[in-house]
């Protein structure tokens, strides 16, 4: 079986008190998740994916802090950064009915991806989304709890309530 490593996404425009802290990280350590060359002057206060096993003092911070004010949520996977990387661009941007072209999909806010794994997703962009994931936890939408997505649930039975 494949070791599955932990990674956190953050926005870095809500966490203001890390940026300093996850900026000056590198691969394999962290990595934004916008492209550099497109968007340099976004990149430190946009979203970064950080290897919560290999960054100790922010797996501290992050149990402690950043899931319970919603400035992030937390992925366990086998992929490695660049991976998992590559798979969350795949989202970045969407198609909206009505609108002429694609539109940013703010799937590094934990509130938007939480509302979109409960609500706004078909069971086959669900599956798409968490597919390489063995599972997605986020703060529950009451404050309380950790909501856990995990890519096999074909439906909200399968989600699971932690306190």
């Amino acid at each position: 079986m494949t070791p599955t490593g932990t990674f956190g996404v953050i926005d870095l425009a809500s966490a203001v008190p890390l940026r300093s802290k996850v900026v000056r990280l590198e691969p394999p350590m962290a990595c934004s998740l916008l492209d550099a060359s497109t968007y340099l002057d976004v990149v430190p206060v946009g979203p970064w994916l950080i290897d919560l096993d290999k960054c100790s003092e922010l797996r501290r911070i992050w149990v402690k802090q950043v899931r319970n004010v919603e400035w992030g949520y937390t992925i366990r996977t086998s992929l490695n950064i660049a991976d998992l990387r590559r798979h969350l661009r795949k989202f970045a941007m969407a198609d909206v009915e009505g609108q002429p072209k694609p539109v940013l999909f703010r799937y590094f806010d934990a509130r938007i991806i939480r509302a979109f794994l409960l609500e706004v997703f078909t069971p086959e962009e669900r599956q798409s989304f968490l597919a390489p994931m063995h599972s997605l936890e986020v703060r529950g939408p009451d404050g309380n709890g950790t909501l856990v997505f995990e890519p096999d649930a074909s439906d909200q039975a399968r989600l699971l309530y932690a306190k």
